[in-house]
């Protein structure tokens, strides 16, 4: 159920359903299946707990985005976490989603 609905949040990331049928224009249907991945992979945790965030890679990626936000205020750009944090957060659920996802190397 979680690589399904991964699998349909890349779908949707790399078809745009919005850009295809110009009536669907304002459905963010990217947010939506992220959402539905995010469920997903936490009930498929919660039914087979496996131990998480146990590749350095994993800490890389955590430390790129506290470090990206954390570094537009301390140059003195305050609004900038902000910004870095929702243009970010995106991205990291996504992998996090694939990395929750998949079980095996």
């Amino acid at each position: 159920m979680a690589i399904a609905a991964v699998v349909l949040y890349l779908i949707v990331l790399y078809v745009r359903p919005g850009e295809i049928i110009p009536g669907w224009e304002g459905i963010p249907f990217a947010a939506i299946t992220q959402g539905l991945g995010l469920v997903a992979v936490s009930i498929s945790w919660l039914m087979r707990p496996r131990s998480f965030l146990n590749q350095p890679l994993d800490l890389f990626v955590a430390g790129y985005f506290v470090a990206a936000v954390l570094s537009n205020p301390a140059w003195g750009w305050i609004g900038g976490a902000q910004y870095a944090f929702t243009l970010l957060l995106p991205a990291i659920i996504a992998y996090f989603l694939i990395r929750g996802a998949v079980r095996t190397p």
